[in-house]
């Protein structure tokens, strides 16, 4: 339940603070005080989406805070979403006028989604146009599954139902995959068979291409590499000679000046250097072969792959990579065919259990209806339609959907021998604002929320029918804590707290200010909304007959 909300800069009201009660709690006021924008923001800590347009004017930002008691499924929601546990439940809204604002939950910066999930728990409102709910058939089955406590089983099927559409979807996806490969099968193959010659490596491709490199230019290298080896030990002043006898010489040197040894030694090195690079190029010419067979199967390799590698706009590691490609395309027709086999079979599967929850969750209704038509009736009763039937009418679907196979419709006889129909054809404003009064106090037992707010569902209800709907809202107070807007005196007099609207002009603005009355003002206010005028005797007098009454 809501303990206290304080709101700041939000549409009239400048800064208020307002205290709330366990039971059953009124908002009274004349027309326009703004006893509605109190539940609009409550609303917006309940997680509706902030607007600017709601920023008192002149302002920068709107503030609105509410104090809310815990609860042991609240502390787990908060629990789960990391947001920590205070004494109390503490939500706070801002709306900037320059864009964006915060939720706040104990603190913590929250979104939308948690909020959502917290308000669940917190609140249901009921607004004045609301009843219209009755007129959408597809509500009504959410009503008697409320009232027979079938959500979780209702649950149960729309799981199955979404695991069904799920694997549906995937064996959409799979089958089309499959026409896609198979259409191009014949391709595929054609381009894999083109590139089953590749059987190289990259690097042993790199190796083919420096092979051919070395036959295309064999003459060239025979020559150079024979030059070398005569320049070295076989011309008529080889290098080696040379530079041998120029050790021989320096060393001699070197025992007359031992600066030169040094010297000397680097020489004696390159001469060593020199023999070994001379022996490196006399294995190198022996084995020397210039095979024209070999140099033909290069080129012949290496003009297809560079065909391919032209054809197909890549590298050959790209070649090497599109055949495998192709490979798997290839293979995935045979695999996707036994998913797809699969996917059938789990389909079949899923849509057995399905079947088997709905029909079990359809049994569960019918059995409910019966008890549900006869809990209404008696609200019906107490709310002015003493000789009014109620039906619910139980029928199958065309398809099975989330919410089972049945088709739930509401049907309504306000009096004897008018016949049956849906509520869509028949009932008035009025009506359905009862029977949905009837509905809300019979799921009282049954909802998960801690609280419920009524904003002037009153519309085209008398006097008399009010006090009765008064004392239905006070029957309501004693499970879930009610909130309600009004203007019928019967009904606030009904209520065991009672807050008082207003408002008025000050330095050229409008302001609303909220108080809770009692005693002679709460008479005062009573006698107001009985006449219009808080001072008349007859006024005063009767409001005192209404309070005692109540």
């Amino acid at each position: 339940m809501i303990k206290e909300m304080r709101i700041k800069n939000y549409a009239l009201l400048n800064e208020v603070e307002i205290i709330f009660d366990n039971g059953f709690n009124v908002l009274t006021g004349s027309t326009g005080t703004g006893k509605s924008i109190i539940i609009n923001a409550l609303s917006l800590l309940l997680g509706e989406k902030g607007d600017i347009g709601s920023i008192r004017r002149k302002e920068d930002k709107a503030i609105v805070e509410g104090v809310f008691t815990r609860s042991e499924r609240i502390d787990k929601l908060l629990e789960s979403n990391g947001i920590p546990i205070d004494e109390e439940l503490i939500i706070r809204r801002i709306i900037n006028r320059k864009g964006g604002g915060g939720i706040y939950i104990n603190g913590s910066i929250a979104n939308l989604r948690i909020l959502r999930e917290i308000s669940k728990l917190l609140f249901d409102i009921h607004g004045q146009h609301e009843h219209q709910l009755l007129l959408n058939e597809e509500t009504h089955i959410d009503f008697l599954d409320a009232y027979g406590k079938l959500l979780t089983k209702r649950k149960e099927v729309a799981d199955l139902y979404h695991k069904v559409n799920q694997l549906k979807s995937a064996l959409d996806k799979k089958t089309s995959e499959r026409e896609e490969i198979s259409k191009k099968k014949e391709l595929y193959e054609f381009q894999k068979k083109e590139l089953d010659s590749l059987t190289l490596t990259p690097t042993e491709y790199e190796g083919v291409k420096e092979e051919k490199k070395i036959l295309d230019n064999f003459e060239e290298i025979s020559m150079i590499v024979l030059d070398a080896i005569a320049k070295i030990d076989e011309s008529e002043s080889p290098m080696l000679a040379t530079l041998t006898g120029i050790s021989e010489e320096l060393k001699k040197a070197s025992n007359f000046d031992r600066k030169l040894i040094p010297v000397s030694k680097r020489i004696t090195e390159s001469d060593l250097i020199l023999q070994d690079a001379l022996l490196d190029l006399s294995r190198y010419r022996d084995s020397l072969d210039y095979d024209r067979e070999r140099l033909g199967e290069l080129e012949e390799i290496i003009d297809k792959i560079e065909n391919l590698k032209k054809k197909y706009s890549c590298d050959y590691p790209g070649l090497i990579e599109l055949k495998s490609e192709l490979e798997n395309k290839i293979y995935n027709i045979d695999f996707l065919t036994e998913e797809i086999e699969a996917l059938k079979e789990s389909i079949g599967k899923e849509e057995t259990k399905l079947l088997e929850k709905a029909v079990s969750l359809s049994e569960e209704r019918t059995k409910i209806s019966t008890q549900f038509k006869g809990k209404v009736e008696e609200e019906l009763k107490d709310l002015g339609f003493e000789k009014a039937h109620f039906g619910v009418e139980i029928k199958d679907k065309k398809d099975i959907d989330e919410k089972g196979k049945d088709r739930v419709c509401f049907l309504f006889e306000p009096n004897i021998g008018e016949g049956w129909e849906p509520f869509s054809k028949i009932a008035s404003g009025g009506e359905l604002s009862r029977v949905m009064l009837a509905l809300k106090s019979i799921l009282s037992d049954v909802d998960e929320v801690e609280g419920v707010v009524f904003d002037e569902i009153d519309s085209g209800i008398g006097g008399t029918l009010g006090k009765r709907i008064g004392e239905k809202m006070r029957k309501i107070g004693h499970k879930r804590q009610v909130l309600c807007v009004t203007h019928l005196p019967n009904i606030a007099s009904e209520a065991n707290f009672h807050i008082q609207v207003d408002k008025k002009a000050k330095d050229g603005r409008t302001i609303t200010s909220v108080r809770t009355v009692g005693g002679k003002e709460r008479i005062k206010e009573i006698a107001r909304m009985l006449s219009g005028d808080s001072s008349r005797e007859t006024a005063i007098k009767h409001a005192k007959e209404l309070l005692r009454e109540a």
